[in-house]
């Protein structure tokens, strides 16, 4: 009976000391580039100019006024997008109705302050990051857009 109990024991602690040495696995799936999963209402949050050499500047802190730093892109899933001064109202500024489009992982989304035309840098269901370039002297400057969904 005592070596039963043991037995017993030794057994369960065993399937503990498994069960908790198992590491589940916390990494979700990327999410999908599609138009339906980027579909949504989005605020810009940062915007950088990235040079070649040299700091990075911020474009978004420097360029943007606080009133446009609140506003909404809606993007949909029949590529219309809406822009909208949202929050603190700048003046003369009204709603856009404009498109965007998505071939691939290269990006345009107009109207507004800020236009976004480039790659999908990243996307993670929520954030939205574009690199768009443009040619200023003959180098090539990179733009950075963050975009989160509201």
């Amino acid at each position: 009976m005592k070596k039963t109990s043991i037995r017993l024991g030794l057994a369960v602690a065993f399937s503990a000391l498994l069960f908790t040495a198992c590491k589940k696995d916390d990494e979700a799936a990327p999410a999908s580039l599609t138009k339906e999963s980027i579909a949504g209402k989005y605020k810009l949050t940062d915007a950088q100019i990235v040079p070649p050499v040299g700091p990075t500047y911020s474009v978004y802190t420097t360029y943007l006024k606080e009133c446009e730093r609140d506003d909404i892109y809606t993007l949909n899933t029949d590529f219309s997008a809406k822009y909208e001064d949202a929050g603190k109202a700048c003046e003369g500024t009204s709603p856009k109705t404009t498109t965007w489009k998505l071939e691939g992982k290269n990006i345009t989304v107009q109207g507004g302050t800020l236009e976004f035309i480039g790659v999908v840098n990243s996307w993670d269901g929520s954030t939205l990051v574009i690199d768009g370039g443009y040619e200023l002297g003959g180098v090539t400057v990179k733009i950075r857009g963050t975009l989160v969904k509201q």
